[in-house]
């Protein structure tokens, strides 16, 4: 990972300007140069010209290269990462990661299917890795299994229900959000319906 990574950074010509022996800090900031073009950053003015390297623009753009941001004495130095010799010396170790998690007692014959589409959404968010429900195993075991009469069955489903219902957590939140949205969305079409039909009937 290059964000937080500390070392002496060696720089090509000619951002080598800014020191000829490297520059000793801390990566602050990665953004490929397409990324950073498009959200309004003048990188040709801000990162190319003060090193006379304005000629480097358009080939640097083409390639998308990743600019990255090295605090160092206090100030940042923003250089292309193809000028920076010994940016990627060193491993980042990637491996597979797991999660458990225990859910508690549901009735016997619970779908789980919607479950395993939230979880594979929200890990997807924010990882950025691409998991979808395949990967979400599932399981029931009898271990700590209860027995329930109908009568109180009843009353831990209607309890379970409105804890749902009364649940402010962020996946929840976002799923009213996107209902409120779905909403407002077919209430402005019967509005811009409605519109062209009075505006047809004058004519």
């Amino acid at each position: 990972m290059l964000l937080g990574k500390v070392g002496l950074w060696e720089l090509g010509a000619p951002f080598s300007q800014y020191s000829a022996t490297g520059l000793f800090g801390t990566i602050k900031t990665a953004g490929f140069i397409s990324t950073l073009v498009s959200e309004g950053d003048d990188i040709k003015t801000d990162v190319y010209t003060p090193v006379g390297g304005s000629s480097l623009y358009g080939e640097d753009l083409s390639n998308n290269v990743l600019i990255v941001g090295i605090e160092s004495g206090g100030k940042i130095f923003n250089v292309p990462a193809s000028y920076i010799t010994n940016l990627y010396d060193g491993q980042t170790v990637y491996k597979y990661h797991y999660i458990a998690a225990k859910v508690g007692l549901l009735p016997e014959d619970y779908d789980m299917t919607e479950v395993a589409n939230g979880l594979a959404d929200t890990i997807s968010q924010i990882t950025g890795v691409d998991v979808n429900s395949n990967d979400i195993y599932t399981s029931v075991h009898d271990r700590g299994s209860v027995v329930m009469g109908d009568e109180e069955a009843a009353y831990a489903e209607l309890k379970r229900l409105n804890d749902i219902s009364n649940n402010t957590s962020t996946y929840t939140q976002l799923q009213n959000a996107l209902l409120t949205i779905e909403s407002l969305k077919k209430q402005n079409e019967s509005l811009a319906t409605a519109y062209d039909s009075a505006v047809n009937n004058k004519n």
